[in-house]
């Protein structure tokens, strides 16, 4: 299992985009692990794809962040 910062501060907006990167790598390890029933992989929608759910979590860290404009 992967372990994250405490926070979603990032120095710059390349370490958010890793940040945020890492956090959807992780989601949908997570989801995979979870479906392990065949029958429930099934009926699940399919997961969002890896960039689709990065530049969502980089909005998130990015707002944290307010943006990076101090």
């Amino acid at each position: 299992m992967k372990h994250f910062p405490n926070s979603l501060r990032a120095a710059t907006p390349v370490d958010g985009h890793a940040l945020a990167r890492q956090m959807a790598e992780f989601a949908l390890a997570e989801r995979s692990a979870s479906q392990r029933d065949m029958a429930a992989h099934l009926s699940a929608p399919p997961p969002a794809p890896v960039e689709t759910l990065t530049a969502i979590y980089f909005q998130t860290v990015a707002t944290a962040n307010a943006g990076w404009q101090r």
